[in-house]
């Protein structure tokens, strides 16, 4: 970790930090109406723990959920499918296009690559 953040600050890449209770929109601490942290600084690079990534997974999860049954299986049966074909070294632009697009700007729009 200090490794990548003084090669951030090296290279001149800036950094912000977050809690997860103010990350997202939804977070806990973030009044109704107000943008979480993730909106103002609008990462390309995500570096969080993995109980913060399962948080953001299961904010996704209950939006499907209340969409319906068939939205929530729907999604997890496009996010398995996705996954099959980045590990065969391909790209799935349609459903980036379409659904991944909602979690980019979940996320504030511009992440590219998260990390655990």
């Amino acid at each position: 970790e200090l490794l990548a953040e003084s090669s951030c600050l090296f290279y001149g890449i800036k950094i912000g930090y977050s809690s997860s209770l103010t990350l997202t929109s939804k977070s806990s601490k973030v009044k109704a109406g107000c943008k979480g942290d993730a909106n103002y600084l609008q990462p390309t690079l995500m570096c969080a723990v993995p109980l913060i990534l399962e948080r953001i997974y299961k904010s996704v999860v209950d939006t499907m959920k209340r969409h319906g049954w068939f939205a929530e299986e729907l999604f997890h049966y496009l996010v398995s499918y996705k996954m099959k074909w980045q590990d065969r070294g391909f790209d799935t632009p349609l459903l980036n296009k379409t659904l991944f697009r909602k979690i980019r700007y979940f996320l504030g729009g511009r992440v590219r690559l998260l990390l655990s």
